[in-house]
């Protein structure tokens, strides 16, 4: 998901959000992401839905999410029925579907709240606890009643974390000596996300 917006706002800033090209470019770098990342089912899956928001824009038809979630997991499934039983799968789409259930309806309820953007990640990390808490009970035999305050701190911290190492990987290529400078603030950040899980 964060791959998919950083690809947006740059096509959005050169003028490419309508254009075939985009669409390929970005499915080709979706698809070069899922590789690196090995496979999983949760980068699967937002990929799928990622391009498939991007045909949507394209062929100027409605968006529907609840839409986009089914049709990625009916492809994953069609190559893996099996995956249906894997706990990765089934907490990437479970708390997927939550998100997009339940944070219209949280965020209703915390209109008392005046900052937005407060609201909004309360709400995000209150539907990803709802949604995940069945499938970790019956998987984990566990329920983590504070991992929404972790979450709430940690959630932006991978938000920033993963466009730098993705920058970074490419300015290795480039110019090495940048790259190893760079990864001295995402290195600051990874310490962060490792100490708080």
């Amino acid at each position: 998901g964060v791959i998919g917006s950083v690809v947006f706002v740059f096509f959005r800033q050169l003028g490419w959000m309508n254009s075939w090209l985009s669409v390929l470019l970005l499915t080709a770098g979706l698809t070069l992401y899922c590789m690196l990342a090995g496979l999983p089912a949760s980068a699967l899956r937002a990929a799928g839905m990622i391009v498939l928001y991007a045909l949507t824009i394209k062929l100027h038809r409605p968006v529907n999410s609840i839409n986009f979630l089914a049709f990625a997991a009916v492809l994953l499934l069609l190559e893996n029925p099996f995956l249906l039983w894997a706990a990765g799968f089934q907490l990437s789409f479970g708390v997927t579907l939550a998100l997009l259930i339940f944070v219209p309806l949280v965020q209703r309820n915390l209109l008392w709240i005046p900052s937005k953007a407060l609201r909004s990640s309360i709400a995000v990390v209150i539907s990803a606890w709802i949604g995940s808490v069945p499938i970790s009970a019956w998987h984990f035999y566990t329920i983590s009643p504070i991992s929404p305050l972790f979450n709430f701190f940690l959630v932006p911290l991978v938000s920033i974390a993963v466009p730098l190492l993705l920058a970074a990987l490419l300015l290795s290529f480039l110019c090495p000596m940048g790259a190893a400078i760079w990864f001295l603030p995402v290195k600051a950040v990874l310490f962060l996300l490792q100490d708080g899980t």
